[in-house]
């Protein structure tokens, strides 16, 4: 909501100010998706620890 109205706030002040603007944004977004990609899946992380120390056996009651 805060973006939306600095952005409208920057239209009215200055062209080259909305466009850093927007420019700002999209790199935010492209970090967040880079940064995404780049954390390894919950299975692949389970996978991981598993061959540390794998889970012990449970018996009938659940233990």
């Amino acid at each position: 909501m805060v973006a939306i109205l600095f952005a409208l706030q920057a239209v009215y002040d200055s062209l080259a100010l909305w466009a850093a603007s927007i420019v700002a944004a999209f790199a935010v977004f492209v970090a967040g998706v880079v940064t995404a990609a780049r954390r390894p899946r919950p299975s692949e992380d389970a996978a991981r620890l598993d061959e540390l120390e794998p889970l012990r056996g449970r018996d009938e009651d659940g233990r």
